[in-house]
């Protein structure tokens, strides 16, 4: 390559595409900007790399039917490989990000159709097991504690109850759960968390309510229902937990 080509190629750089380098190319999965900082495409959001990709769009359109010299023409083709390639680089790591962005988004929304249908559920159990907002006054220490534990206070304080012998209308006489029956879920490392005795607990709750009365099909269908998104959410934490 003469020096008028490497010239020429400065100096489209030195215009336009600031982002490249050359003799040697600008590392992959890197930007570089105008005061010459390297940035990491991973690291950008997806409006930053909207704009990246726009820029170079941008700057190959402006050849598109220019009518250049010799010169120009070699020195442009040796600059276009070099952007299509970051163009290639920055539109792989958007479509990832919308993709991570999409899913995201539907888990969050099969999430919150969960929770409105367990809502809905809930409101359909008999009178004595829907809940009731109440204000109790505790020492400082016990607010405390309750903070550390897993779940909200009520819950806490649900749990706690429901462990020392509250039960609900037909359940006076079941067997308190002990935590050393369930302790392991599999294998010797695998320990019950706070949440999967909760769900654990939860399950039970709802199985020996199912069958403790005559109660009609409507009110049996939201039992089960209740027994099944409370399996679903144990499967959930088990799952979570052996990952970690």
């Amino acid at each position: 390559m003469n020096d008028a080509v490497q010239k020429q190629i400065r100096a489209f750089i030195k215009r336009c595409f600031y982002y490249l380098e050359h003799p040697e190319p600008t590392p992959d999965g890197f930007w570089k900007d105008k005061t010459g900082r390297l940035h990491s495409i991973m690291s950008m959001n997806q409006e930053e790399l909207q704009e990246c990709i726009r820029r170079i769009e941008q700057d190959l359109d402006q050849f598109e039917d220019l009518v250049l010299d010799e010169t120009q023409e070699k020195a442009l083709s040796t600059l276009l490989p070099l952007a299509n390639h970051l163009q290639h680089a920055l539109k792989d790591e958007l479509a990832f990000q919308e993709q991570e962005t999409a899913k995201a988004r539907e888990k969050n929304r099969r999430e919150l159709e969960e929770d409105l249908e367990f809502s809905r559920i809930i409101q359909g159990l008999p009178e004595h097991l829907k809940k009731r907002k109440m204000s109790v006054s505790l020492p400082k220490w016990m607010i405390d504690r309750l903070a550390d534990e897993d779940g909200t206070p009520g819950e806490v304080i649900e749990r706690c109850l429901y462990r020392i012998g509250f039960r609900p209308p037909g359940e006076e006489d079941a067997e308190p759960l002990e935590a050393e029956d369930i302790e392991v879920i599999s294998g010797p490392e695998t320990v019950l968390t706070p949440m999967l005795k909760h769900t654990f607990e939860s399950i039970l709750r709802f199985s020996r309510l199912a069958l403790s009365y005559d109660f009609p099909k409507s009110t049996l269908v939201n039992y089960i229902r209740l027994i099944d998104k409370a399996a679903q959410r144990l499967l959930k934490e088990i799952e979570k937990n052996r990952s970690q």
